[in-house]
């Protein structure tokens, strides 16, 4: 009897272990594919650059020197970098606020009841954001159209089929 005690005792101490490690190990099992595409896209580019930034490279002869935080140094002295910081900052302070004022204003305006056809200003405020997609089909179904697209002029001018691109 006190054996088979003590058999339970220690099968449910490796359960236990075995439930602990478990509950610990399942985040990170279903965090892993973000984890490994987060690494491959965002930190190794990140890294990547950060190290191509140590070096000057030439164009035509394709050496690099190591030149350490010279490049930092001469981007710190350069005006040009500094109106690019001031602009980012401006831009920044001044459109993202006002922005989400006026977004916020429309929406608490479409929510509150005092529109009567409230569904015609959300067709008004949604059509800005499906007009360019349709536009950039359009544009794209024309460039590449059998009958009338550039491409399809210019094989037709020189005497040959014009390619099926859609």
């Amino acid at each position: 009897m006190a054996a088979v005690a003590t058999g339970r005792v220690i099968a449910g101490r490796r359960g236990g272990r075995v439930r602990r490690l478990r509950r610990l190990v399942t985040p990170y099992l279903f965090l892993s594919p973000f984890l490994v595409t987060f690494m491959a896209f965002v930190v190794y580019p990140l890294i990547f650059a950060a190290n191509l930034s140590l070096y000057r490279y030439q164009i035509f002869t394709r050496a690099t020197k190591f030149v350490g935080l010279d490049n930092y140094a001469k981007a710190l002295g350069d005006n040009a970098f500094w109106d690019g910081v001031t602009n980012v900052l401006a831009f920044g302070l001044l459109q993202v606020p006002l922005m989400l004022g006026i977004a916020l204003g429309a929406a608490l305006l479409l929510d509150s009841g005092l529109l009567k056809r409230p569904s015609i200003f959300r067709l008004g405020f949604f059509l800005p954001f499906a007009v360019p997609g349709v536009v950039g089909a359009l544009i794209w179904g024309y460039l590449y159209g059998q009958q009338w697209g550039p491409v399809a002029q210019i094989t037709k001018a020189v005497g040959m089929t014009p390619p099926l691109f859609l």
